[in-house]
Protein backbone atom coordinates (compact mmCIF):
# COMPACT_ATOMS: atom_id res chain seq x y z
CA UNK A 1 0.00 0.00 0.00
CA UNK A 2 2.56 2.14 0.75
CA UNK A 3 4.49 1.65 -2.36
CA UNK A 4 1.22 2.26 -4.09
CA UNK A 5 0.60 5.95 -2.67
CA UNK A 6 4.33 6.58 -3.05
CA UNK A 7 4.34 6.05 -6.89
CA UNK A 8 0.73 8.33 -6.66
CA UNK A 9 2.76 11.24 -5.12
CA UNK A 10 5.37 11.13 -7.39
CA UNK A 11 2.94 11.28 -10.58
CA UNK A 12 1.04 14.08 -8.76
CA UNK A 13 4.94 15.80 -7.93
CA UNK A 14 5.91 14.99 -11.51
CA UNK A 15 2.52 16.78 -13.03
CA UNK A 16 3.55 19.58 -10.95
CA UNK A 17 6.45 20.30 -12.51
CA UNK A 18 5.82 19.79 -15.60
CA UNK A 19 3.51 22.75 -15.59
CA UNK A 20 4.65 25.76 -16.62
CA UNK A 21 6.22 28.17 -14.72
CA UNK A 22 4.51 31.37 -14.21
CA UNK A 23 1.41 30.05 -16.01
CA UNK A 24 -1.87 31.93 -15.80
CA UNK A 25 -5.47 31.58 -16.28
CA UNK A 26 -6.84 32.14 -19.47
CA UNK A 27 -7.53 36.13 -20.23
CA UNK A 28 -11.05 37.80 -20.84
CA UNK A 29 -9.67 38.48 -24.05
CA UNK A 30 -8.50 34.83 -24.87
CA UNK A 31 -11.43 33.19 -23.47
CA UNK A 32 -14.02 35.57 -25.62
CA UNK A 33 -11.59 33.86 -28.43
CA UNK A 34 -12.57 35.81 -31.04
CA UNK A 35 -12.08 34.85 -34.70
CA UNK A 36 -11.98 35.73 -38.31
CA UNK A 37 -15.39 34.85 -40.37
CA UNK A 38 -15.69 32.01 -43.25
CA UNK A 39 -14.44 34.85 -45.55
CA UNK A 40 -11.29 35.31 -43.31
CA UNK A 41 -12.43 38.84 -42.69
CA UNK A 42 -12.79 40.63 -38.93
CA UNK A 43 -13.37 43.74 -38.68
CA UNK A 44 -12.49 46.40 -35.54
CA UNK A 45 -15.05 49.48 -35.15
CA UNK A 46 -13.11 52.20 -33.36
CA UNK A 47 -14.41 54.61 -30.99
CA UNK A 48 -12.28 57.38 -29.59
CA UNK A 49 -13.01 60.13 -26.70
CA UNK A 50 -15.75 59.77 -25.70
CA UNK A 51 -14.77 62.09 -22.87
CA UNK A 52 -18.37 62.43 -21.35
CA UNK A 53 -19.70 62.42 -18.14
CA UNK A 54 -22.84 60.63 -16.15
CA UNK A 55 -25.02 62.58 -18.69
CA UNK A 56 -24.12 61.32 -21.88
CA UNK A 57 -24.91 63.27 -24.43
CA UNK A 58 -28.03 61.68 -26.45
CA UNK A 59 -26.18 62.77 -30.12
CA UNK A 60 -22.57 60.70 -28.62
CA UNK A 61 -25.43 57.57 -27.68
CA UNK A 62 -26.96 57.67 -31.03
CA UNK A 63 -23.97 57.96 -33.02
CA UNK A 64 -22.42 54.96 -31.36
CA UNK A 65 -25.45 53.01 -31.79
CA UNK A 66 -26.31 53.51 -35.56
CA UNK A 67 -22.49 53.34 -36.20
CA UNK A 68 -22.58 49.54 -35.00
CA UNK A 69 -25.42 49.02 -36.54
CA UNK A 70 -24.34 49.96 -40.26
CA UNK A 71 -20.82 48.66 -40.00
CA UNK A 72 -21.61 45.22 -37.65
CA UNK A 73 -18.10 45.32 -36.51
CA UNK A 74 -16.83 42.03 -34.41
CA UNK A 75 -15.28 43.93 -31.84
CA UNK A 76 -15.11 47.40 -30.57
CA UNK A 77 -12.35 49.17 -29.63
CA UNK A 78 -12.32 52.64 -27.04
CA UNK A 79 -8.90 54.61 -27.86
CA UNK A 80 -9.14 56.38 -24.31
CA UNK A 81 -10.53 59.48 -22.68
CA UNK A 82 -13.89 57.19 -22.08
CA UNK A 83 -14.78 59.68 -19.74
CA UNK A 84 -13.85 63.16 -18.42
CA UNK A 85 -12.44 63.09 -15.05
CA UNK A 86 -11.89 66.38 -14.73
CA UNK A 87 -15.78 66.75 -14.36
CA UNK A 88 -16.50 63.49 -12.71
CA UNK A 89 -15.54 64.83 -9.19
CA UNK A 90 -17.20 61.64 -6.92
CA UNK A 91 -16.81 57.92 -7.46
CA UNK A 92 -20.22 57.94 -8.28
CA UNK A 93 -20.51 60.19 -10.76
CA UNK A 94 -17.33 58.35 -12.31
CA UNK A 95 -19.33 55.22 -12.32
CA UNK A 96 -22.03 56.63 -13.75
CA UNK A 97 -20.47 58.34 -16.51
CA UNK A 98 -18.65 54.47 -17.42
CA UNK A 99 -22.37 52.82 -17.26
CA UNK A 100 -24.01 55.58 -19.60
CA UNK A 101 -22.25 54.07 -21.87
CA UNK A 102 -21.16 50.67 -21.76
CA UNK A 103 -25.11 50.23 -21.29
CA UNK A 104 -25.16 51.03 -24.59
CA UNK A 105 -22.58 48.64 -26.15
CA UNK A 106 -24.05 46.13 -23.50
CA UNK A 107 -27.25 46.56 -25.87
CA UNK A 108 -25.75 46.12 -28.83
CA UNK A 109 -23.82 42.64 -28.06
CA UNK A 110 -20.70 43.15 -29.65
CA UNK A 111 -17.29 42.40 -28.11
CA UNK A 112 -15.29 45.84 -26.72
CA UNK A 113 -11.77 46.36 -25.68
CA UNK A 114 -10.58 49.54 -24.07
CA UNK A 115 -7.41 51.63 -22.92
CA UNK A 116 -7.17 54.37 -20.64
CA UNK A 117 -6.52 58.45 -21.81
CA UNK A 118 -5.19 60.91 -19.55
CA UNK A 119 -8.85 62.26 -19.09
CA UNK A 120 -9.96 59.06 -17.43
CA UNK A 121 -8.67 59.27 -13.86
CA UNK A 122 -7.60 63.20 -14.00
CA UNK A 123 -10.36 63.70 -11.50
CA UNK A 124 -8.76 60.96 -9.48
CA UNK A 125 -12.09 60.12 -7.99
CA UNK A 126 -11.57 56.43 -9.44
CA UNK A 127 -8.51 55.53 -10.39
CA UNK A 128 -7.82 53.25 -13.26
CA UNK A 129 -8.28 49.76 -12.15
CA UNK A 130 -11.38 50.99 -10.05
CA UNK A 131 -12.59 51.45 -13.25
CA UNK A 132 -12.12 48.37 -14.92
CA UNK A 133 -13.64 46.67 -12.40
CA UNK A 134 -16.66 48.80 -13.20
CA UNK A 135 -15.94 47.65 -17.09
CA UNK A 136 -15.96 44.31 -16.22
CA UNK A 137 -19.27 44.50 -14.90
CA UNK A 138 -20.41 44.04 -18.45
CA UNK A 139 -20.60 40.78 -20.56
CA UNK A 140 -18.96 42.71 -23.48
CA UNK A 141 -16.12 43.91 -21.62
CA UNK A 142 -12.74 41.48 -22.61
CA UNK A 143 -10.30 44.52 -21.56
CA UNK A 144 -8.96 44.03 -18.22
CA UNK A 145 -6.24 44.57 -15.72
CA UNK A 146 -3.31 43.09 -16.50
CA UNK A 147 -2.19 43.03 -12.73
CA UNK A 148 -5.13 40.06 -12.39
CA UNK A 149 -3.92 37.81 -14.72
CA UNK A 150 -0.34 38.29 -15.45
CA UNK A 151 2.21 40.89 -14.23
CA UNK A 152 0.83 43.18 -11.09
CA UNK A 153 4.12 45.66 -11.67
CA UNK A 154 3.67 46.52 -15.61
CA UNK A 155 3.39 50.23 -15.53
CA UNK A 156 -0.16 51.82 -16.16
CA UNK A 157 -4.01 49.48 -16.21
CA UNK A 158 -4.93 47.84 -18.87
CA UNK A 159 -1.87 46.82 -20.50
CA UNK A 160 -2.79 43.44 -22.99
CA UNK A 161 -3.26 41.88 -25.87
CA UNK A 162 -6.23 40.57 -27.76
CA UNK A 163 -5.92 37.31 -30.10
CA UNK A 164 -7.75 36.79 -33.00
CA UNK A 165 -8.19 32.70 -33.73
CA UNK A 166 -8.04 31.47 -37.05
CA UNK A 167 -11.40 29.72 -36.42
CA UNK A 168 -13.71 29.47 -33.94
CA UNK A 169 -12.40 25.78 -33.70
CA UNK A 170 -8.65 26.71 -33.93
CA UNK A 171 -6.47 28.00 -31.43
CA UNK A 172 -4.34 29.00 -33.57
CA UNK A 173 -4.41 33.12 -33.22
CA UNK A 174 -4.25 34.53 -36.67
CA UNK A 175 -3.75 38.35 -35.82
CA UNK A 176 -2.77 40.45 -32.51
CA UNK A 177 -4.33 43.75 -31.06
CA UNK A 178 -2.23 45.09 -28.90
CA UNK A 179 -3.37 47.59 -26.21
CA UNK A 180 -1.32 50.17 -24.62
CA UNK A 181 -1.78 52.49 -21.27
CA UNK A 182 0.02 55.32 -22.53
CA UNK A 183 -0.34 57.07 -19.14
CA UNK A 184 -1.35 60.83 -18.03
CA UNK A 185 1.18 63.11 -16.91
CA UNK A 186 5.06 62.72 -17.22
CA UNK A 187 6.32 63.87 -14.15
CA UNK A 188 9.13 62.89 -14.76
CA UNK A 189 9.81 64.50 -18.01
CA UNK A 190 7.65 67.84 -17.41
CA UNK A 191 4.51 68.49 -15.39
CA UNK A 192 2.82 70.19 -18.14
CA UNK A 193 3.85 66.92 -20.37
CA UNK A 194 1.58 63.85 -21.30
CA UNK A 195 3.05 60.62 -20.70
CA UNK A 196 3.93 57.44 -22.96
CA UNK A 197 4.45 53.76 -23.07
CA UNK A 198 7.47 53.01 -20.30
CA UNK A 199 9.85 50.32 -20.63
CA UNK A 200 8.68 47.36 -18.82
CA UNK A 201 5.45 47.25 -21.60
CA UNK A 202 7.69 47.66 -24.32
CA UNK A 203 9.82 44.86 -23.02
CA UNK A 204 6.85 42.75 -22.18
CA UNK A 205 5.56 43.44 -25.96
CA UNK A 206 8.64 42.16 -27.16
CA UNK A 207 8.55 39.08 -25.58
CA UNK A 208 4.70 38.32 -25.74
CA UNK A 209 5.21 38.75 -29.86
CA UNK A 210 8.27 36.35 -30.34
CA UNK A 211 6.26 33.73 -28.08
CA UNK A 212 2.87 34.14 -29.86
CA UNK A 213 5.38 34.39 -33.68
CA UNK A 214 6.85 31.25 -32.58
CA UNK A 215 3.48 29.40 -31.28
CA UNK A 216 2.06 30.22 -34.81
CA UNK A 217 4.69 29.37 -36.84
CA UNK A 218 4.92 32.52 -38.77
CA UNK A 219 4.53 35.99 -38.45
CA UNK A 220 1.26 37.25 -36.54
CA UNK A 221 0.14 40.42 -37.71
CA UNK A 222 -1.95 42.82 -35.94
CA UNK A 223 -2.29 46.21 -34.31
CA UNK A 224 -1.37 48.37 -31.74
CA UNK A 225 -3.95 50.93 -29.94
CA UNK A 226 -3.18 53.75 -27.08
CA UNK A 227 -4.44 57.05 -26.47
CA UNK A 228 -1.21 59.27 -26.56
CA UNK A 229 0.07 59.34 -29.98
CA UNK A 230 3.63 58.03 -30.21
CA UNK A 231 6.02 61.12 -31.49
CA UNK A 232 7.48 59.91 -34.68
CA UNK A 233 4.41 61.39 -35.69
CA UNK A 234 6.10 64.19 -36.68
CA UNK A 235 9.33 62.46 -38.30
CA UNK A 236 6.59 61.43 -40.26
CA UNK A 237 5.11 64.78 -41.41
CA UNK A 238 6.14 67.40 -43.49
CA UNK A 239 7.83 70.99 -42.20
CA UNK A 240 5.77 73.55 -43.63
CA UNK A 241 5.69 77.36 -43.46
CA UNK A 242 3.27 78.82 -41.29
CA UNK A 243 1.19 80.06 -44.10
CA UNK A 244 0.84 77.10 -45.74
CA UNK A 245 -3.00 75.21 -45.35
CA UNK A 246 -3.15 73.05 -43.35
CA UNK A 247 -0.21 73.95 -41.36
CA UNK A 248 0.56 73.21 -37.33
CA UNK A 249 2.87 74.40 -35.51
CA UNK A 250 4.48 72.28 -32.41
CA UNK A 251 7.87 73.27 -30.82
CA UNK A 252 8.77 76.37 -32.92
CA UNK A 253 8.47 74.90 -36.38
CA UNK A 254 5.15 73.81 -38.65
CA UNK A 255 4.28 70.66 -39.83
CA UNK A 256 1.49 69.51 -42.40
CA UNK A 257 0.61 66.08 -43.48
CA UNK A 258 3.09 64.13 -45.58
CA UNK A 259 2.40 63.33 -49.44
CA UNK A 260 2.25 60.33 -48.49
CA UNK A 261 -0.52 60.44 -46.43
CA UNK A 262 -3.89 58.21 -47.06
CA UNK A 263 -6.83 59.79 -48.80
CA UNK A 264 -9.04 61.15 -46.66
CA UNK A 265 -6.50 62.22 -44.39
CA UNK A 266 -6.87 65.83 -42.48
CA UNK A 267 -4.92 67.60 -39.94
CA UNK A 268 -7.36 70.03 -37.52
CA UNK A 269 -4.69 70.55 -34.71
CA UNK A 270 -1.40 69.91 -33.77
CA UNK A 271 -0.90 66.26 -32.62
CA UNK A 272 0.31 66.09 -28.64
CA UNK A 273 2.64 63.48 -28.05
CA UNK A 274 4.75 62.99 -25.13
CA UNK A 275 8.23 64.62 -25.18
CA UNK A 276 9.54 61.32 -23.30
CA UNK A 277 10.47 58.16 -25.74
CA UNK A 278 11.16 54.86 -25.04
CA UNK A 279 11.60 53.40 -27.68
CA UNK A 280 8.25 51.81 -28.43
CA UNK A 281 7.85 52.85 -32.21
CA UNK A 282 11.29 51.47 -32.82
CA UNK A 283 10.22 48.22 -30.67
CA UNK A 284 7.27 47.52 -33.16
CA UNK A 285 8.68 48.58 -36.28
CA UNK A 286 11.31 46.09 -35.86
CA UNK A 287 9.07 43.43 -34.62
CA UNK A 288 8.01 43.57 -38.26
CA UNK A 289 4.90 42.50 -36.87
CA UNK A 290 2.59 45.80 -36.27
CA UNK A 291 0.79 47.04 -38.96
CA UNK A 292 -0.45 50.40 -37.18
CA UNK A 293 -0.31 52.02 -34.00
CA UNK A 294 -3.63 53.26 -33.96
CA UNK A 295 -4.14 56.77 -31.39
CA UNK A 296 -7.07 58.94 -30.21
CA UNK A 297 -6.63 62.01 -28.01
CA UNK A 298 -5.98 64.79 -30.42
CA UNK A 299 -10.08 64.93 -31.21
CA UNK A 300 -9.67 67.22 -34.74
CA UNK A 301 -7.36 64.57 -36.31
CA UNK A 302 -7.83 61.48 -38.83
CA UNK A 303 -4.73 60.71 -40.56
CA UNK A 304 -3.19 57.51 -41.71
CA UNK A 305 0.61 57.81 -42.57
CA UNK A 306 2.76 55.43 -43.39
CA UNK A 307 6.30 55.49 -41.75
CA UNK A 308 9.08 52.76 -41.93
CA UNK A 309 6.65 50.34 -41.96
CA UNK A 310 4.20 50.95 -39.25
CA UNK A 311 1.52 53.16 -40.00
CA UNK A 312 0.83 56.19 -37.77
CA UNK A 313 -2.92 56.64 -37.21
CA UNK A 314 -5.54 58.85 -35.49
CA UNK A 315 -9.18 58.53 -35.09
CA UNK A 316 -11.15 61.59 -34.33
CA UNK A 317 -13.59 61.87 -31.40
CA UNK A 318 -16.71 60.97 -31.47
CA UNK A 319 -17.97 62.42 -28.06
CA UNK A 320 -20.17 65.44 -28.61
CA UNK A 321 -19.25 66.92 -24.63
CA UNK A 322 -15.65 68.17 -25.41
CA UNK A 323 -13.68 70.05 -27.69
CA UNK A 324 -14.14 69.90 -31.01
CA UNK A 325 -16.88 71.18 -34.10
CA UNK A 326 -19.63 68.86 -34.77
CA UNK A 327 -18.52 68.34 -38.86
CA UNK A 328 -15.29 66.35 -37.21
CA UNK A 329 -16.85 64.11 -34.93
CA UNK A 330 -16.13 60.42 -36.14
CA UNK A 331 -15.09 56.98 -35.76
CA UNK A 332 -13.03 54.64 -37.73
CA UNK A 333 -13.62 51.27 -39.27
CA UNK A 334 -10.50 48.53 -39.55
CA UNK A 335 -10.78 45.50 -41.96
CA UNK A 336 -8.11 42.62 -41.52
CA UNK A 337 -8.24 39.37 -43.73
CA UNK A 338 -6.93 36.30 -43.13
CA UNK A 339 -6.50 35.46 -46.76
CA UNK A 340 -3.83 38.86 -46.88
CA UNK A 341 -3.01 38.81 -43.34
CA UNK A 342 0.04 41.79 -43.99
CA UNK A 343 -1.93 44.46 -45.09
CA UNK A 344 -5.58 45.90 -43.59
CA UNK A 345 -7.79 48.30 -44.63
CA UNK A 346 -9.63 51.58 -42.81
CA UNK A 347 -11.81 54.39 -43.67
CA UNK A 348 -13.02 57.09 -40.99
CA UNK A 349 -17.07 58.16 -41.28
CA UNK A 350 -18.39 60.89 -39.86
CA UNK A 351 -21.82 61.69 -37.54
CA UNK A 352 -22.86 63.40 -40.47
CA UNK A 353 -22.47 60.20 -42.41
CA UNK A 354 -24.62 58.54 -40.05
CA UNK A 355 -27.03 60.95 -38.80
CA UNK A 356 -28.08 63.44 -42.18
CA UNK A 357 -27.57 66.85 -40.78
CA UNK A 358 -30.85 68.96 -40.20
CA UNK A 359 -32.24 71.92 -37.96
CA UNK A 360 -33.44 69.20 -35.66
CA UNK A 361 -29.30 67.78 -35.13
CA UNK A 362 -28.01 71.44 -35.02
CA UNK A 363 -30.92 72.49 -32.29
CA UNK A 364 -29.83 69.63 -30.72
CA UNK A 365 -26.37 69.49 -30.45
CA UNK A 366 -26.64 73.34 -29.25
CA UNK A 367 -29.14 72.51 -26.45
CA UNK A 368 -27.12 69.86 -25.04
CA UNK A 369 -23.87 71.62 -25.25
CA UNK A 370 -25.40 74.95 -23.73
CA UNK A 371 -27.53 73.21 -20.85
CA UNK A 372 -24.86 70.21 -20.01
CA UNK A 373 -22.66 72.93 -19.22
CA UNK A 374 -24.91 74.72 -16.76
CA UNK A 375 -25.67 72.01 -15.18
CA UNK A 376 -22.03 70.73 -14.24
CA UNK A 377 -21.15 73.66 -13.31
CA UNK A 378 -23.71 73.74 -10.85
CA UNK A 379 -23.53 69.78 -9.86
CA UNK A 380 -19.40 70.60 -9.11
CA UNK A 381 -20.46 73.72 -7.38
CA UNK A 382 -22.72 71.97 -4.81
CA UNK A 383 -20.09 68.73 -4.51
CA UNK A 384 -17.31 71.31 -3.32
CA UNK A 385 -19.68 72.97 -1.05
CA UNK A 386 -20.53 69.43 0.77
CA UNK A 387 -17.21 68.35 0.82
CA UNK A 388 -15.81 71.72 2.18
CA UNK A 389 -18.55 71.79 4.67
CA UNK A 390 -17.65 68.01 5.85
CA UNK A 391 -14.31 69.06 6.22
Amino acid sequence: MKKIAVVLLSLLMLTLVCVPAGAAAATPADSAHLHVKEDGSFRVLNFSDIQDDMLLSNLTARFIEHSIEQYKPDLIVLTGDNIAGYRCLTKSSSEKAIRAFMEVFERMGVPVALVFGNHDDEGQALSKAEQMKIYRDYSVTIAFDEAEYFDADLSGVGTYYVPVYESAASNKVKFVLWMFDSGSDDAVEDADNYDHVHNDQISWFKTESARLNAAAGETVYGLAFQHIIVNEVYAAFAEASARESGAVPYLGKWYKLPSNAIAGSYLGEAPCPSYGNEGQFGAMKDSGSVLATVCGHDHANSFVIPYEGVDIVCTPTCGFCSYGDKATRGARVIDLNANKPAEYETFTFLFTDIEKDNLLINLEYGFVAFWKQVYLLLNNLMVLIRETLSL
